[in-house]
């Protein structure tokens, strides 16, 4: 089997360090789906394959555009991001300005159309840490610019750099510090040059990260809406085991974004309380692994002025969401449903 480009090894090297055991495939404009996961039938069984060193080339070339999880199998990260969708070149400029005076290097690439006016902002660090802490450097940045940006890493994937953008079919700009700016659509050679450049660029300490709780054992903390002590605690288990999660969601008007790798979904939240109507979804449903006391799903709201949003250490089950829904405090809730 030939071997991938030297440069192909350090671009895998450089931005992911791992293999992702999945991948997904953007799709051009007018797809049902921005992105598709990749997903083989064997024997009747669904298999996902790996994202290869061989596919990281053909993402070079702009045969295709692939988008992946940055969390790795041991459930570490080393590259945090954000995703803005407004502001320009401009804004994205300001936010790694505000990076820079904080002591972190960045890259961004840019996606600037009748549409779409931000691009994709890029940390690396040297070392693997907690995915929080990396999300956390985004989310404070986000803030800091004012801005509404999606911040990673996460269990979602995100379509990895330099890239062709399948819904405008350009690859956009690299901005790079010191203002080195390449226009990655002049030609190939300028895509291997751009890899040359983030290979040598510097990467961040993880010592400099902001600290914060992580969820070490997401469904063993408390809920969001902890049930007290003279609750019908079989009661909320036997709820929770006999309703679909996703399906109350949907019902309520939650609509399914994404599938995620991991089992669970990416919605855009039934909420009331989102701008443009959670455009960019922000309820993360994942597999219980407590499901004797879950069911099969329990929820992470990422956006603060949503009645799902969850503290680091906090999951919401089935009966909490319905509670937040129907706007009824625990025991006025279960005494409805016995009704």
């Amino acid at each position: 089997m030939e071997q991938p480009h030297p440069l192909v090894r350090a671009y895998y090297d450089t931005i992911l360090g791992f293999e992702p055991p999945a991948y997904a495939k953007m799709n051009r404009r007018g797809a049902i789906h921005k992105y598709s996961k990749v997903v083989i039938e064997h024997d009747g069984t669904r298999v996902y394959p790996p994202l290869t060193r061989d596919l990281i080339q053909a993402h070079l070339r702009g045969d295709i555009t692939v988008a992946a999880c940055l969390v790795d199998p041991d459930g570490l990260a080393r590259a945090a991001a954000l995703d803005i969708d407004a502001g320009g070149e401009a804004l994205v400029r300001r936010v790694l300005e505000l990076a820079t005076l904080q002591g972190f290097r960045g890259f961004a690439q840019t996606s600037v159309n009748d549409e779409h006016q931000g691009g994709h902002i890029w940390f690396l660090f040297k070392e693997r840490t907690e995915p929080e802490r990396l999300r956390r450097l985004a989310q404070q940045l986000a803030q800091q610019a004012g801005i509404s940006a999606e911040t990673y890493p996460t269990k979602k994937t995100i379509r990895l750099p330099l890239g062709v953008h399948r819904w405008t079919g350009q690859r956009g700009r690299l901005l790079l510090p010191d203002d080195h700016v390449l226009d990655l659509d002049t030609g190939e050679y300028v895509v291997r040059q751009a890899v040359r450049l983030l290979r040598d660029l510097p990467q961040n300490e993880v010592v400099r990260l902001p600290h914060s709780p992580t969820r070490t054992r997401e469904p063993e903390a408390p809920p969001v809406r902890p049930h007290g002590r003279s609750a019908d605690q079989s009661f909320i288990r036997h709820y929770n085991q006999s309703v679909n999660l996703v399906g109350l969601l949907e019902r309520s008007g939650g609509r399914i974004a994404q599938h995620l790798f991991n089992g669970g979904v990416l919605m855009h939240c039934p909420c009331p309380h989102h701008k443009h109507a959670d455009a960019r979804p922000s309820l993360e449903l994942r597999p219980a692994k407590n499901r004797s006391r879950y069911g099969e799903f329990v929820a992470f709201g990422y956006a603060p002025q949503c009645v799902f949003y969850t503290e680091s250490g906090q999951v919401i089950d089935a009966f909490s969401v319905w509670c937040a829904l129907e706007g009824l405090p625990l025991e006025e809730a279960i005494e409805k449903l016995k009704a």
